[in-house]
Formats: C-alpha cells, sequence, structure tokens
C-alpha cells in the first residue's frame, strides 16, 4: 500500500482529498442528527435524517451513471465537490428548520452518489491494473481511519465552540471540500484524460443507456457476487444498533459496543495495510467467497457468545474478512465491467444496495423486536456464510470452465 503511495502522485493525491473531505463530512453530520433531536427530543424523527441520506444515495445512484459516463471522471469529482461545499456552506446562513435539514439530507447523499462511480472510473485511469488491490486497501484503510477519527474530531470542534454557534460545523465541512478540491485540480483536469474507447460512439436514449449499463450482470460471477452482497448488507444493517443490544443483553454496559466496533475497525485497517498483497495472489473463488464465508461465520460467532472478549477477537477477525472481501470485490468490478459501462454498473448497484440496507434495517428491527438482538446476528451470520459458500463452488467452476474454453471471457465476466 505504501509503495503505491510514494510512486503514484494522483493517487497520492486523491487519497489525500478523500480523507480531508470524509473527516470533514462528520462535522455536517452530527450536526444534522443533533440539531434534529435538539428541537424534537424523538428518536423517529431523528432516525429521518439517516432515512433521507440514503434515499438520496438511491435516487441518485438511479441516474448519476448515465449522466456521468461519457464525462471526464476527474472533472466529475471536482464538481461534486465544490457543488457539495456550496450546498453545506448554504445551511450556516439558511433557517434551522426540520424542513431544511431533511432537504439538506437528500441533496448532500444525492450529490455524493455522482462521485461514487466518478471516483471508482478514475482510479482505474490513475493505477495499473497490478496495483487495484493495493489501491483499494488504501481507500479502505482511509475510511476506516475517518471513522475513528472523525466522531470524536467532530464532537471535540462542536463541543468547544460557543452555545448556539455550532453550525459553524457547516463552514468547516464546506472549506474540506473547497481544500481536497484545491488538492487535486490541477493535476486531475491537466494530466489525464479518460480511457478513449475505438469506435464511433452510439447517441442512446436515457432508458437505452441505463439498461446497457446493467448487461454484465449476465455473468454468473457478477451474480454470485451480487448476491453475497445483498446477503451482507442485509446482515450489517443497523449492525451498530443490534451490537449494541446483544452487548447489553450480555450484562455489560452498552457503550461496551465501542471495544467491539473497535477491534473491527482495526482488523479492517491492518488487512488493508498489509494483507492486499497477498489475497490478490489467492484465486478468485477465495478472495470474494473465501472472505464472505470467513466474514459469515464471525459475524454469528459475536452472537453465539456472550463474553466481551470473545466478542472483540471474533470482531478482529471478522474485520480481517471483511476487508479482504471489500478489496476483492472492488478489484473485481474495476477489472471485470467494461470501463465503458463501469459508471452506469456501479450507479446503479449503489442505489439497489441502498434500498437492500433500508430493507435489512427494517427486517433485523422487527426480527429483532420478535425474538431478540443474538438470535439476528446467528441469522444473519448464517445467511451470509451460506452465500459465500455457494459463491466459492458456483465462481471456481465458472473460472474452470472458462479456462477450457475461451479464457479471456473470465476477465470480462
Amino acid at each position: 500500500m505504501l509503495n503505491i503511495l510514494k510512486q503514484n502522485l494522483m493517487f497520492r493525491r486523491l487519497a489525500i482529498s478523500l480523507f480531508i473531505s470524509e473527516i470533514g463530512s462528520w462535522f455536517s453530520y452530527m450536526l444534522l442528527i443533533v440539531m434534529t433531536y435538539t428541537k424534537t427530543e424523538t428518536l423517529l424523527t431523528t432516525m429521518g435524517i439517516a432515512l433521507f441520506l440514503s434515499v438520496g444515495s438511491l435516487v441518485g445512484g438511479a441516474i448519476a451513471g448515465v449522466i456521468i459516463e461519457n464525462k471526464n471522471p476527474a472533472k466529475v469529482i471536482v464538481a461534486t465537490n465544490i457543488s457539495s461545499a456550496i450546498l453545506i456552506a448554504s445551511l450556516f446562513f439558511l433557517p434551522n428548520t426540520l424542513h431544511v435539514y431533511f432537504v439538506a439530507a437528500f441533496a448532500i447523499s444525492f450529490i455524493s452518489s455522482f462521485r461514487t462511480p466518478a471516483f471508482n472510473k478514475y482510479i482505474v485511469n490513475i493505477v495499473d491494473e497490478k496495483q487495484l488491490m493495493e489501491a483499494n486497501g488504501t481507500f479502505q484503510s482511509t475510511r476506516e481511519l475517518v471513522k475513528i477519527i472523525g466522531p470524536g474530531l467532530a464532537a471535540t470542534v462542536l463541543g468547544i465552540l460557543p452555545e448556539g454557534q455550532q453550525n459553524i460545523g457547516f463552514l468547516i465541512d464546506s472549506a474540506t471540500y473547497v481544500l481536497a478540491s484545491t488538492l487535486f485540480i490541477g493535476l486531475s483536469l491537466a494530466s489525464i484524460e479518460p480511457i478513449q474507447l475505438e469506435g464511433k460512439k452510439e447517441k442512446k436514449s436515457f432508458w437505452k443507456s441505463w439498461v446497457e449499463g446493467l448487461s454484465p450482470i449476465k455473468s454468473p460471477i457478477v451474480i454470485s457476487v451480487l448476491v453475497m452482497y445483498v446477503c451482507i448488507m442485509l446482515g450489517i444493517a443497523g449492525v451498530d444498533v443490534t451490537f449494541t443490544a446483544h452487548v447489553d443483553k450480555s450484562g455489560y454496559k452498552a457503550e461496551y459496543v465501542g471495544y467491539i466496533l473497535g477491534a473491527l475497525s482495526a482488523g479492517m485497517i491492518l488487512t488493508s495495510i498489509f494483507g492486499s498483497a497477498i489475497i490478490k495472489k489467492l484465486p478468485l473463488a477465495i478472495q470474494l467467497g473465501g472472505g464472505t464465508l470467513g466474514l459469515g461465520i464471525f459475524y454469528a460467532c459475536i452472537g453465539f457468545s456472550s463474553n466481551l472478549y470473545l466478542m472483540m477477537a471474533s470482531a478482529f477477525a471478522l474485520g480481517i474478512f471483511n476487508s479482504a472481501f471489500n478489496m476483492s470485490a472492488s478489484t473485481f468490478w474495476q477489472t471485470a465491467i467494461p470501463y465503458d459501462q463501469l459508471g452506469r454498473f456501479f450507479s446503479t448497484i449503489t442505489s439497489f444496495l441502498s434500498s437492500i440496507t433500508l430493507l435489512g434495517m427494517g427486517i433485523n428491527g422487527l426480527v429483532g423486536t420478535i425474538s431478540s438482538p443474538q438470535f439476528v446476528i446467528i441469522l444473519c451470520g448464517a445467511l451470509i456464510l451460506i452465500s459465500g459458500l455457494c459463491s466459492i463452488f458456483i465462481i471456481m467452476a465458472v473460472t474452470k470452465n472458462s479456462m477450457k474454453n475461451t479464457p479471456a471471457n473470465v476477465s470480462q465476466a
């Protein structure tokens, strides 16, 4: 991971800009949550912020890929950063009302949905295919570090600000987007152009272009990976709440869940930094199916255990396999999906997984109410485990058959 940061100036700029902007995002997120709860003092209304964030991602993801497909991904990233900065800064001047908070939550995630597919296309532009696993590991470790640093830093700064002036946090977040774009804009716009595809581009309708972007789903391997994603997203939806309830039911203080989540992040960060070189040498079936299998096993182990230290150990192992799957899946998409369909595919899949997350939160909440948090964790772990086990056999069979007939098709599946 360190080698690609040293060798690739463009990648280093992108990683730094991502870290800065995501750290800043915690200021806006916490402000929206805290201000909403302070005004209403109801958990249901406050959960609406998370709901509108998910809906914004769902709606934006459905259209973003088609709109940006033929655009320079670097310019799209800069444009979305600047748009986010303007939107978030405006919250400092707008009235502090619930309507403004909900519209802002939707708009912030809607704009971000354009950044995600452009981000993945841009990585393909600036990173050699042999280093994609390391690149994805770098971004995963960056996001996990942000999860550790961001909330505490935001809470500290907002706590220092005088009462009634906490909305300065919106300006801080806006400034991080501007800074991220400044670090990135000079090189990104001048030095790198998107990959040019041969042949005359056919002008297509929005619907035809959208459907064409989903054509890779015909591949059994792609279907298998999507099924694993669905099972994982259903399982981890509302995981903070589920783990907190499980810790409480096990006889510990509910806030001890922080130790479990910390162990999970530690496993993910260490694997992202040191594991990519090993993981990319493994067969695709083990990378994807094996990662999901291990993820399911240790997710269920947390549910089976009532000892805090065993839960932490399981969470650490869970982080290792979660990181392995995330890196492998991201690299698989970037190498298996044709470049001219990558933006549309990523965008639509992001939208789809947002809806799965919403569904999972409802199902897990309902099942947990009827039974127990422990049962929810074990059930979700078993679901993830089964999907990983089945995928190992599916991917091995498809790969073996492709090698016998047309080996080149594997990379284009």
